[in-house]
């Protein structure tokens, strides 16, 4: 979480195609459309409830959801890094996990099953 000036630093806001104006305006860095990152305003109302949820939309989506009674445990072909498996009791992802993921997801390949 940060602020920019886009007064005194008009070069960085120009970069991301930020122009100043009288509202707030909230970013976030989402690997949701891809796993380069992109940058995707907050067009949603001000809202604690929808801002929440929007955030947590844009976080990535790198852990795999497996059937523990169909999924193969042994290494996969061409993937040389550890697996890690989370056991859960919630139907959806939880948050922290989707972020672990990301930090990690070039050092462990990550699956989560209910």
């Amino acid at each position: 979480v940060g602020s920019v000036n886009c007064k005194t630093e008009q070069k960085f806001c120009k970069e991301l195609g930020v122009w100043p104006s009288t509202m707030p305006r909230i970013f976030v860095y989402s690997y949701r459309s891809s796993e380069e990152g992109s940058l995707v305003e907050y067009s949603g109302d001000l809202d604690s409830r929808q801002l929440r949820k929007f955030c947590q939309d844009q976080l990535p989506r790198f852990s795999k959801r497996v059937d523990l009674s169909a999924f193969d445990f042994s290494p996969k072909k061409g993937k040389n890094m550890p697996q890690v498996v989370l056991l859960s009791t919630k139907k959806e992802t939880p948050v922290i996990w989707r972020t672990l993921c990301g930090l990690y997801r070039k050092q462990l390949i990550f699956y989560d099953a209910e």
